[in-house]
């Protein structure tokens, strides 16, 4: 990759989460803390887990887990700018795995694309 794209790559980060629908809402960039909901699992232990939500740097992963759990046919591709301060990506779980801390809206409004299932081998 040259010029302008790899200009691109280096200023941001692209994950990929899973989406309950067709559309990237706000509800599928809230993490379970934002939801009401109580921890479970590693979230009980590890506080980054539990605030933020849970996103991968392989489309192929997100993909793979969205079918194996059933969480939905969509996947976004999300490009975190390095100077978004507001948003915190954290090494967690398996070797693809991060958790994504901030304000539902900044993720939510830094997708690039939505990827159907079928689309991803």
């Amino acid at each position: 990759m040259s010029g302008l794209g790899a200009l691109l790559d280096v200023q941001a980060r692209t994950l990929y989460r899973v989406l309950a629908g067709v559309h990237p809402t706000r509800r599928d960039f809230q993490s379970d803390a934002e939801l009401g909901r109580e921890p479970r699992g590693e979230q009980v232990t590890d506080r980054r887990q539990y605030q933020g939500i849970s996103m991968f740097d392989r489309k192929e992963n997100a993909t793979k887990v969205a079918r194996k759990f059933g969480l939905g046919q969509v996947i976004a591709e999300v490009r975190i700018p390095h100077n978004r301060g507001d948003i915190a990506i954290s090494k967690t779980r398996g070797a693809h795995h991060f958790s994504v801390e901030g304000n539902a809206l900044g993720p939510r409004q830094l997708v690039v694309a939505v990827h159907s299932l079928d689309s991803v081998e």
